[in-house]
């Protein structure tokens, strides 16, 4: 059952008055600790019973705990806003066991699955109709698997899955066709080693695009626009430059809006101790679409993976790291010149290192805030629930009306003043599903028959103003 404030059948939206506007310091609750035995490597958060709300898949490798080794944990949130223990899924013993994990529906059934990377393939474990996974389905890439994510990479409304690759000469994109995956191999530099692979939109066309993160004596990014033609353009090369005389080894890469102008950026980790210890941010140009040379800002000691969100609910963006063995964990807030601020550290209990997806964002106690799950390699699931008082000042009147929310196949925005330049509607998992440009009216109707039934983030953009609601659609 979802909350009445979801399903009111009009919704007044409000906007920050302006980019100075008084924000809410991000606050979370101490951590709480649930254990999966062996070694916690990755984690991903999404709706795993098709009940509407959030839940976490937690992988594990090999510790020399048959009880607990070659595993998937998932845990179930409860209507309490708990979690409820683990149910276990198993997934084939091969070296060096899971390095990826994520969650997205890759049959069109509109449940969502498990996918997970482990030595030179990539499984999907199949949610059914009772909400539990069925035995895993492999597919063969050729070659190990550092990371996997999901997306639309062909512009046809369903998520597919992008894979990096060590030393092969070409990345996969398994594309979902007819409720399976189908695999095409694209070629890449031979010596160009791929470790992270994100998807956004970072060339404001309404496209999911793949960035990679290369790592070597030249780290930085290699980004793959999606076109209606070939799949994807050669590649773009982005390379960090020495910075403090230190050479620059990446650690994380994320994708989201840094600077409240409605366009995805690209951040990273530059790992190392303070004052080398870096957060370096990839701005998407507003004339060009391409990404700016870098902002670098001071981070804590050895940053490790980086995501992006809202959480603070002012239409601003959050970026989160966790630190290894430092025993850290840091937000960063966006500044009264919409650029990264000064970074808050939380406790933490300082894991030596954290893989590329041992962090991942999520409403996890149905309270309408993104709490923050960390895969720990000794602690097992580690979640920190989001206690921020959200802010009700500095707004003004003008409401803009969505509805019917639930909707249906068409969905109205009116506003009082001027036509939206963009709107995008989000799933569960932060994949931006749908995408439309400038209006050319106050009041404007959107076609949502291409969405599955379910639970939406909705964000309308007017110039450098954002305004965002949950939508469901039936």
């Amino acid at each position: 059952m979802f909350p009445a404030k979801i399903i009111s059948s009009v919704i007044a939206l409000l906007f920050l008055l302006s980019p100075s506007a008084a924000f809410s310091q991000i606050e979370f609750a101490p951590y709480q600790a649930f254990a999966a035995g062996s070694s916690s490597d990755a984690v991903c958060i999404g709706d795993l019973n098709n009940d509407g709300l959030n839940d976490v898949a937690l992988g594990t490798g090999t510790y020399f705990d048959a009880a607990n080794d070659f595993k998937i944990s998932v845990f179930l949130q409860n209507n309490s806003g708990g979690l409820n223990p683990a149910v276990k899924y198993n997934y084939p013993q091969a070296y060096p066991g899971l390095t990826t994990l994520k969650i997205a529906d890759l049959n069109g059934d509109s449940r969502n699955d498990i996918i997970l990377g482990y030595n030179t393939k990539i499984g999907i474990l199949y949610q059914n109709s009772a909400g539990t996974f069925n035995a895993i389905v492999e597919f063969n890439t050729g070659a190990l698997v550092e990371c996997l994510d999901t997306g639309d990479l062909n512009d046809d409304g369903m998520s597919d899955v992008a894979v990096s690759t060590e030393y092969a000469s070409y990345f996969k994109v398994f594309y979902q066709i007819g409720g399976s995956l189908v695999a095409v191999s694209y070629p890449k530099p031979t010596n160009a080693k791929y470790i992270e692979v994100e998807i956004g939109d970072v060339n404001a066309d309404g496209k999911d695009d793949i960035i990679f993160q290369k790592f070597g004596v030249t780290s930085g990014l290699h980004v793959y626009l999606q076109n209606e033609i070939t799949g994807f353009d050669i590649f773009t090369e982005y390379i960090v430059p020495n910075i403090d005389n230190y050479t620059t080894l990446l650690d994380g890469i994320g994708v989201g809006d840094l600077n409240h102008d409605g366009l995805e950026d690209v951040a990273a980790s530059r790992s190392g101790n303070r004052p080398q210890s870096k957060i370096i941010v990839w701005y998407q140009n507003q004339n060009t679409h391409a990404l700016d040379d870098v902002s670098v800002f001071p981070a804590y000691d050895i940053p490790n993976p980086v995501e992006i969100d809202d959480f603070n609910n002012d239409g601003e963006n959050e970026l989160i790291t966790v630190h290894g063995g430092w025993q850290k964990l840091s937000c960063y807030q966006q500044d009264n010149n919409n650029l990264l601020g000064n970074y808050t550290l939380y406790p933490s209990p300082g894991s030596s290192h954290y893989d590329y997806q041992a962090l991942s964002l999520g409403d996890l106690n149905h309270d309408g805030k993104k709490d923050v799950a960390v895969a720990d390699t000794w602690l097992g699931l580690l979640v920190y629930y989001n206690t921020t008082t959200l802010s009700t000042a500095d707004f003004n009147e003008e409401k803009t009306t969505i509805y019917p929310n639930p909707a249906g196949d068409f969905l109205t925005i009116k506003s009082s003043h001027s036509p939206f330049d963009q709107l995008k509607i989000y799933d569960m998992l932060g994949q931006c599903v749908l995408y439309v440009g400038k209006a050319n009216d106050t009041q404007t109707t959107i076609n949502l028959g291409a969405l599955p039934v379910g639970l939406y983030t909705l964000k309308v953009y007017f110039g450098s103003q954002m305004v965002t609601q949950k939508l469901l659609k039936n």
